[in-house]
């Protein structure tokens, strides 16, 4: 073991505080969120949520989703219902077509409620996660005729914690341990909100409900991509690094989240 140079104590622990707090300083990441409103009991038993099932497998595309801000903003989130399919847009108004807001989720079939991250100066248009998009994209869509609504609620899934902390205008409400996605199939970090909610078996791996979200995951090599909030039947995973991308909660928790987690909620999910 190799002894510190003969600094007298006093000098050396001031030095050592002092780069300790530079390494910490030099990593902080900020983001930004908030959420839905619903319910939900029955559901087409054609569901494919095969989706939800993976294995670790080598890289394959490309993810350059946005590092998401830690959400801050105490006022609800504004909601958009999708009535028909929007063009998303480059600028507001303009530009190049980046993809497509679907009207219904890719899984269920359950309508769409996005999250509207910003709005124009003009008001006339909304910055939007375009759901299910590879690579992650964010981009703009007209607001007029769409039906609005907001929430209070957003929920933050720190992935260098394997936590999740949900928020009701910025104030804590929940914060429980999870389980994420392994290193060769981790859960990707951007901006997301609720699409779906289906009710399962409780004995099933995914538990008795899934909360799925507007992102994908690249790193499956079958069945499927998709990226959800669900429960589990092995409670030991929680807290470790071990899923194919999805994020799991105990069974507890996801019982405290199904009136949270609502159509049109966001997600946040950050490194």
């Amino acid at each position: 073991m190799t002894r510190l140079p003969s600094l007298p104590v006093r000098r050396a622990v001031p030095i050592l505080i002092a780069t300790i707090v530079a390494l910490l300083l030099g990593g902080v990441v900020h983001r930004a969120p908030q959420s839905a409103g619903s319910t939900i009991e029955t559901l087409p038993p054609t569901i494919d949520l095969s989706s939800l099932r993976g294995a670790p497998t080598a890289p394959d595309p490309l993810r350059t989703g946005p590092v998401a801000p830690i959400p801050s903003p105490p006022k609800p989130a504004l909601l958009v219902h999708v009535p028909y399919s929007l063009p998303v847009m480059s600028r507001p108004g303009g530009g190049q077509r980046l993809g497509t807001l679907t009207a219904h989720a890719r899984y269920s079939g359950q309508p769409i409620t996005a999250w509207v991250l910003r709005v124009s100066a003009d008001r006339k248009f909304g910055l939007v996660p375009i759901a299910y998009s590879v690579p992650y994209r964010t981009g703009w869509i007209r607001l007029a005729g769409l039906r609005r609504s907001s929430t209070p609620i957003s929920a933050l899934v720190d992935l260098s914690q394997h936590r999740l902390t949900v928020r009701r205008l910025g104030r804590v409400i929940m914060r429980v341990p999870v389980a994420i996605g392994s290193p060769s199939t981790p859960t990707p970090p951007g901006r997301y909100f609720v699409t779906e909610r289906v009710p399962f078996s409780p004995g099933s791996s995914y538990g008795a409900f899934v909360f799925g979200i507007s992102g994908i995951q690249t790193r499956l090599p079958c069945c499927g991509n998709l990226l959800a909030i669900h429960g589990t039947n092995n409670p030991s995973s929680i807290g470790r690094s071990v899923s194919a991308g999805c994020v799991r909660v105990s069974s507890a928790a996801l019982q405290r989240l199904k009136p949270l987690l609502l159509w049109g909620t966001p997600v946040v999910i950050q490194p």
